[in-house]
């Protein structure tokens, strides 16, 4: 292998990624927001793109790219598209409306708080609802601040996003009273007369997680009645054809750890919402609906791969539409359902935009990743077995050049965020190729609490977590073993978030690693249940309430901290020292236990950074580090 055929940290960086596909009314276009892997300044960039449907012009990018322009959508008369855009003051957005004839977008609202989201309604005029988020003085603020009289009282003000109606021929504006509460989503029913919303009591995660639910707003009487009750937090919402219905995907309940499925629910309220995807071996990533149709589409995952159904709401019969060896991120369709759009990833390549015409096969229509071609990777396959009467699946990814035939190979085990995440069979970037392309086996396996599997396979981990996930990780890597497939004295493991958590219970657990990488992990669920921004959710996964009473709790069972003293093996600790999903802190917890015990660590804090490394610099000796610390480790060759 070549340098000019070498995947390097600086390509990861810069790739090009998609999100947010949009497919015009009209089914000509597709739209999305493109920006890179990784932002080389403190706010990110990014620009729309515009593609043919047809496929007969090659995708082109429609807005400079000097500001972060973001979530596009279509005029229902597919003449205009709305954006939202930092333009004016970077780290603000606000609603920009550019005409496919020609010319500059002209910024339509000025909001001191900025604005969080919007849709265009349907109907006659042209109208687009949007969330106007509260904001501080600014003079009082910086008054405060100069004369350092800036306690912060929690809880005091919360930026709460209102629902504005702006009508762009007249510029007039109708303020909807949505109460004390804050507004996340808002999709429009059919005749463009009502809004279904996410509300919740604070724009906290843990607050939309916990409080979240579904109110239908009458724009003309000015109110707002709740058809969903708390719990029910979805960001996948339509309209059934005639408006009597909405139909969302989402987990259920007081914040099960559980698989997100497909609901339906009355807009005039009165009943609780019902699931059309009971007992479904798969989980739901997001439904959609034409607007002249009343099948819903859906994507699934199924395993380690992705499919897109055909649902009939009366029935609940699915109809394959088409099934697609990889993953995919997002869905949009036409009026009248037969162009529909979407971003897809293959095992050798990134996402791109994808279109579906007349039940035809999946088409590419962009190509943000060239730079890739002429990389030598290796091949990736799908791996199955059974642990205690349970299907299992995963992912191995081989250096370039080699395979099977050269087993066994130095292997490194890379476990998915979540739990409820998964491998699918796409480009896996960070802990998959980048670490085959330095000569290690990958094996990222899909073990019990995650999705593509339904229910009761991603609930099975609730309040236990270590325990049957990683016995499904290691009956994995005891087949890669048995086959000589993985060199059973060169193996090594790592992960981000939940994998990280997994990595540091793995090392207190067995000896048989020979290196660790623990990326944003948790070390205890009782410090995270008290400091993580998801705190009712951790308590479903590591079990118990800190508050009752002295202990021990169950949680300190499940802690990897409560088992440090029995670990061995070198581990790698990387964490964004902003994280507020698992807080920094959990890192140094774990750090300063290893080092009492005399076990080879590193910890390597990131300045500025949340619970994912953004920054180019960062993510570049991120990468790089990884991969040194397994060579160090678990030499190849």
């Amino acid at each position: 292998m070549t340098e000019s055929t070498r995947l390097t940290a600086e390509m990861l960086a810069d790739l090009k990624m998609p999100s947010d596909p949009q497919v015009s009314p009209n089914g000509q276009w597709l739209v999305a927001s493109v920006t890179t892997t990784a932002k080389s300044d403190e706010h990110r960039n990014a620009a729309i793109w515009l593609a043919d449907t047809s496929g007969s012009r090659d995708a082109r990018q429609i807005t400079t790219g000097t500001a972060n322009d973001t979530h596009p959508r279509w005029s229902p008369d597919s003449r205009e598209l709305a954006f939202l855009s930092d333009r004016s003051k970077r780290g603000k957005n606000q609603l920009q409306v550019l005409s496919l004839d020609g010319g500059e977008a002209q910024e339509v609202t000025d909001v001191r708080g900025g604005v969080s989201g919007f849709c265009w309604l349907p109907g006659a005029g042209r109208r687009i609802a949007y969330l106007a988020n509260d904001a501080r003085d600014e003079d009082e603020e910086k008054r405060r601040k100069e004369e350092r009289d800036d306690a912060n009282v929690y809880g005091a003000f919360w930026p709460l996003a209102r629902i504005i109606v702006h009508d762009l021929d007249s510029g007039e504006e109708q303020r909807i009273n949505t109460g004390d509460t804050h507004v996340s989503l808002v999709v429009p029913s059919p005749d463009g007369k009502r809004l279904a919303a996410m509300i919740s009591e604070t724009p906290e995660i843990d607050s939309m997680l916990a409080t979240g639910r579904i109110a239908v707003v009458d724009i003309e009487r000015d109110s707002v009645v709740e058809v969903a009750p708390p719990g029910f937090w979805s960001s996948s919402v339509t309209w059934s054809h005639d408006g009597k219905h909405i139909y969302f995907t989402g987990q259920s309940g007081e914040l099960p750890v559980g698989s997100s499925q497909l609901w339906v629910v009355d807009a005039d309220g009165g009943a609780e919402p019902a699931c059309i995807s009971v007992d479904a071996p798969y989980c739901f990533a997001g439904a959609t609906r034409a607007a002249y149709q009343e099948a819903l589409l859906a994507t699934i995952a199924c395993g380690t791969e992705s499919e897109i159904h055909a649902i009939d709401p009366a029935t609940k019969g699915h109809t394959v539409v088409a099934a697609f060896s990889g993953d995919i991120a997002g869905l949009s369709i036409s009026d009248d359902g037969s162009v529909i759009g979407l971003l897809a990833s293959t095992p050798d390549r990134p996402d791109d935009l994808y279109v579906i015409r007349d039940s035809a096969d999946p088409v590419r229509v962009s190509n943000f990743h060239a730079v890739l071609d002429e990389i030598e990777l290796g091949p990736q396959e799908i791996l199955t077995w059974e642990r205690a009467g349970v299907g299992l699946d995963g992912i191995l990814i081989w250096p370039p050049g080699k395979s099977r035939a050269d087993g066994p190979l130095p292997c490194i085990v890379s476990i998915h965020g979540g739990p409820y995440g998964r491998w699918p069979n796409e480009f896996i970037t960070r802990f998959g190729r980048w670490i085959a392309q330095h000569g290690y086996l990958v094996f990222l396996p899909n073990p019990r609490g995650g999705m593509g599997h339904g229910a009761a396979f991603a609930e099975s981990v609730r309040n236990t977590v270590g325990n049957e996930d990683y016995l499904d990780i290691i009956s994995g890597v005891d087949l890669l073993v048995e086959q000589g497939l993985a060199d059973p004295d060169k193996l090594g493991c790592g992960g981000w978030s939940q994998g990280g958590f997994m990595t540091a219970w793995i090392v207190g657990q067995t000896t048989r690693f020979k290196a660790g990488v623990m990326g944003a992990g948790v070390s205890d669920w009782g410090m995270m249940i008290a400091t993580s921004d998801i705190p009712t959710y951790e308590q479903y996964m590591g079990g118990g309430n800190p508050y009752e009473g002295v202990g021990p709790h169950s949680f300190d069972a499940q802690s990897p901290a409560s088992f440090v003293s029995r670990a061995k093996t070198p581990v790698l600790i990387v964490h964004g020292e902003n994280d507020e999903r698992v807080p920094v802190t959990q890192g140094i917890h774990f750090f300063r236990g290893l080092r009492r015990y005399g076990v080879p660590t590193e910890l390597v804090t990131y300045p500025r950074e949340p619970h994912g490394i953004q920054e180019r610099n960062h993510q570049i000796d991120l990468n790089n580090r990884i991969v040194e610390w397994f060579q160090r480790w678990i030499p190849v060759g």
